[in-house]
């Protein structure tokens, strides 16, 4: 090998050693959800497919996505839009097959994109065979359910009614236990009453369900969502649970709300399942870390305890404190509560929406698209988008005869279809009558015209990732967030200040002694890098930070030092390589 070229390669491995190679994939980012039914219809049948979604894999490249995230694709009878799973190694013939979901996963890989698949542990769906065979008292499956006797019986028209166990409540029905004649019992159901609970005292359960990972494993899947994982475990089933004092119900669903879930959430034991996960995780780390993220709607401190080996719990913190009138305080508190309670040594994500939530420029306006953005992309740790909300799309009116959700909670206005372009259904299928309807807004805001529009959400949210895998490696170095007036939030990452005007009205302020981790001093001169679409500011705009600043309504903008950390970095390599060409002369 000639001098030059060792040369060559030394300072090729500079460069991978400078940039962060050792990120690992899900720390990378950002993942990205898709909700297979309203993404993409490569068939014309109107439900969105496997295919469909292979189709545009050539978009989560352009956008910088580094995972892809699939809700269930599972065989299921959809009574719960695939959360109620029929049998958890065969996928629905609705989006595709099994050899569909490998094609998928194939061409994502050959991009550099991971595959996570939504993982579904606490119930199945009542048409599943174990369900059957635990009816029928197949033995194995005596114990595959949580079955309880009846506590008494009451009299109604001359026939005995078997009375619940206990009061505990579901969060879909009033109670969470359903009779059936066949067995002679009731079964606890915390979702809907198609969709049994497993058990997890039973360890056969636990390891049929390890065994439905390495399915999944064996063919290439990264990662996993793991769903609902608080009600995994129950105790006490002998004790009712208590109501909050003076909590009066509504409605159905508020029946839930109003008891105190101190046997049926957040039981130590589910920490132990979580784990054995993990190790199921580990077992293919020599192809590959795997990963699994938890989905736990849950008190901080039970939230925190999920961090553990190839695990971390999703961050709902900008879904449950931030709406359309938080104020910079409530965006401090809200970032500062994770980043100060996390575990020493892990890493944060940030959720802005998913498929149960009202979309981001529904919950906030159209015109805080590119803040909120702004916050998940670029605060530390890995973005979590949801399928078009790099776009802007807002929720859509779901006519009552129209309706795929059949709970109380509608979630069908955040799960429309994904908006491609400004034909029919917004290009996501030819079918006259899609799943669901497109939101009326669909002719202008779409992918195919946003890619050619100068400013828009497209623009910024694919800049922002750009930034972010920029700043990836740093972790929280130099990271702090500062409230500069009651409405104007501020973070600080390496070489930049990211401000985000709350306000519906312009704010105008002083960064004038303002001071940057470390007590640093601010500099005088700041570049605009990456203006929101609602930005004063155009690219590169220089502001000097001693004269008085004003933002737009709900704007925001990423503040960059004049030369910053890249190109520090090129400058390193450059003079080591100066530096080695001469050495080498001698």
């Amino acid at each position: 090998m000639t001098r030059a070229l060792r040369l060559l390669l030394c300072v090729c491995a500079v460069v991978n050693a400078i940039a962060g190679e050792d990120v690992e994939w899900w720390q990378n980012g950002p993942i990205y959800q898709v909700y297979p039914a309203t993404f993409a219809d490569s068939n014309g049948d109107g439900w969105g497919d496997i295919k469909g979604i292979l189709e545009h894999a050539d978009y989560f490249k352009d956008i910088g996505v580094g995972a892809v995230w699939l809700s269930p694709i599972f065989a299921s009878p959809m009574q719960d839009n695939g959360y109620d799973v029929a049998n958890y190694t065969d996928v629905n013939p609705i989006f595709g097959t099994k050899q569909d979901v490998k094609d998928l996963i194939d061409k994502l890989h050959s991009l550099g994109i991971k595959f996570m698949l939504d993982f579904v542990p606490n119930h199945s769906s009542d048409q599943h065979v174990w369900f059957k065979n635990s009816v029928n008292r197949v033995p194995g499956y005596e114990n595959f359910y949580v079955w309880r006797n009846k506590s008494s019986s009451k009299m109604d028209n001359g026939k005995a009614i078997p009375l619940e166990p206990n009061n505990w409540r579901s969060l879909f029905t009033p109670s969470a236990w359903t009779w059936n004649d066949q067995r002679g019992q009731f079964y606890l159901h915390q979702f809907g009453a198609f969709q049994p609970d497993l058990n997890y005292d039973e360890p056969l359960v636990v390891e049929a369900m390890k065994n439905v990972m390495r399915f999944w494993l064996d063919m290439g899947v990264d990662g996993l969502r793991v769903d609902a994982t608080p009600y995994l475990i129950e105790t006490h089933y002998d004790l009712n649970q208590p109501d909050f004092p003076g909590c009066v119900p509504k409605g159905p669903l508020d029946y839930y709300e109003c008891q105190q879930h101190l046997y049926t959430r957040d039981q130590p034991k589910l920490y132990d399942i979580m784990a054995e996960f993990a190790k199921v995780l580990d077992e293919y780390k020599n192809n590959g870390t795997r990963y699994q993220s938890i989905e736990a709607y849950a008190a901080l401190n039970f939230t925190m305890m999920y961090y553990m080996n190839s695990t971390s719990p999703f961050n709902f913190n900008i879904l449950s404190y931030l709406n359309q009138n938080s104020n910079a305080s409530v965006a401090k508190y809200a970032v500062d509560l994770w980043m100060n309670n996390m575990p020493k040594g892990r890493w944060a994500n940030w959720v802005t929406g998913n498929h149960d939530n009202a979309r981001v420029a529904t919950r906030f306006g159209e015109d805080m698209v590119d803040a909120i953005n702004t916050m998940s992309i670029l605060l530390p740790g890995t973005p979590i988008t949801y399928m078009g909300e790099e776009i802007g799309m807002s929720n859509s009116l779901i006519p009552e005869d129209l309706r795929r959700d059949k709970t109380d909670f509608n979630r069908d206005p955040e799960r429309a279809p994904m908006q491609w372009n400004a034909s029919l259904n917004a290009g996501f299928s030819s079918n006259p009558r899609p799943y669901l309807p497109v939101a009326s807004n669909y002719w202008r805001v779409n992918v195919e015209a946003e890619k050619s529009t100068e400013k828009s959400h497209l623009g910024v949210y694919k800049k922002l990732v750009s930034l972010h895998k920029d700043l990836v490696a740093k972790g929280a170095e130099d990271f702090q967030t500062y409230v500069i007036t009651p409405w104007v939030f501020a973070f600080t990452r390496p070489n930049h200040l990211i401000l985000i005007n709350f306000n519906n009205l312009e704010e105008e302020f002083t960064l004038s002694g303002f001071k940057l981790p470390n007590d640093k001093e601010i500099p005088s001169k700041l570049f605009a890098k990456i203006p929101s679409i609602n930005s004063e500011y155009s690219e590169m705009f220089e502001i000097d930070t001693k004269n008085n600043i004003t933002m737009r309504p709900r704007s925001s903008v990423v503040l960059s030092v004049s030369g910053g950390s890249v190109v520090f970095k090129s400058s390193a390599i450059l003079i080591f390589a100066t530096f080695a060409v001469t050495f080498f002369k001698f």
